[in-house]
């Protein structure tokens, strides 16, 4: 479904922010700015007038066909649709579209005059998976990803312990910028791969999706949440509330910091689900209020 934003762009208030001034800007920049936080980051506070004033300088570029009153350029943003039955995401853009024209029904084709910023292929996808304090021993994420090994062509999955976070670090900032970076980790993986999501973000390159599975570990504070969220663009964290008080698994979660609801207010998907802190598999399939798990949206493209 294509999510249009239409509306009328008018110039920034006086004191607002302003990306730049003077002479217009290429589209090569343009793109550039597209790819700044402040564009694609919901929620940031410059994201309106970042978002306007980028607006701007594509009508600046590429004025109205037919004088003031032809056309209209619009900004649409990013959404997923499906191409030969496999999920593809298409990037945000700008559109011009004739004033007064309705937004397009779902699904609908767009004419337009210059294409979206759509992948001609979809994108190569890399997932890490990091086992927690236990895996050593049970193997249950290692297990789990040599399962999912080659879930689809051109999803790559790796597993890491969560010892090995400067490895991924390292795995991660050699991929091409087009490719999609996915972290699933579980109990101290997840807090390993919260951490690798907040150094990233911190480098200017946030991982696109951030699964965090009952993730257990000393990162549990309102400022670290606040810097894996800066990290990810998308964020699921899974919290394991099944199995009872005395369960091993259960126990060494909670001697080991569990993070439990607290990343509930900062995650864009907070799943709660009946299972116990062990059993990964149960966990990373169960399906949010969107009928989606955190595994599906993972090794999707």
């Amino acid at each position: 479904m294509i999510n249009a934003q239409e509306k009328d762009i008018k110039p920034l208030h006086h004191g607002a922010m302003k990306m730049a001034t003077g002479p217009k800007r290429s589209e090569a920049e343009l793109r550039r700015a597209m790819r700044d936080p402040r564009y694609w980051q919901s929620g940031h506070p410059e994201r309106a007038a970042y978002v306007a004033d980028v607006t701007r300088g594509f009508q600046e570029l590429y004025p109205p066909a037919g004088g003031e009153g032809g056309s209209l350029l619009v900004h649409v943003r990013s959404y997923e649709r499906r191409r030969n039955g496999q999920p593809e995401q298409v990037s945000d853009y700008h559109q011009r579209r004739a004033r007064g024209a309705a937004p397009p029904a779902a699904g609908q084709a767009v004419p337009s005059e210059r294409p979206p910023a759509a992948v001609a292929a979809p994108r190569e996808s890399f997932v890490a998976f990091v086992g927690g304090a236990g895996d050593a021993r049970f193997g249950i994420v290692r297990k789990f990803q040599e399962g999912n090994a080659a879930p689809a062509p051109g999803v790559i999955t790796k597993y890491y312990s969560h010892e090995n976070m400067e490895q991924i670090l390292n795995d991660i900032r050699v991929q091409s910028p087009e490719t999609r970076i996915v972290l699933v980790g579980h109990s101290w993986g997840g807090d390993t791969a919260a951490r690798v999501a907040a150094q990233l973000g911190a480098e200017g390159r946030p991982v696109d999706l951030l699964a965090t599975i009952d993730p257990v570990g000393n990162g549990n504070s309102e400022g670290f949440f606040n810097r894996v969220r800066a990290g990810s663009r998308e964020w699921i964290n899974v919290q394991a509330t099944g199995g009872s008080w005395n369960d091993r698994d259960n126990l060494i979660a909670r001697l080991g910091n569990r993070y439990g609801s607290g990343p509930q207010r900062f995650a864009d998907q907070h799943i709660s689900a009946p299972f116990g802190h062990g059993a990964f598999n149960a966990l990373v399939r169960y399906r949010g209020a969107d009928g989606r798990s955190a595994l599906e949206r993972a090794l999707s493209r």
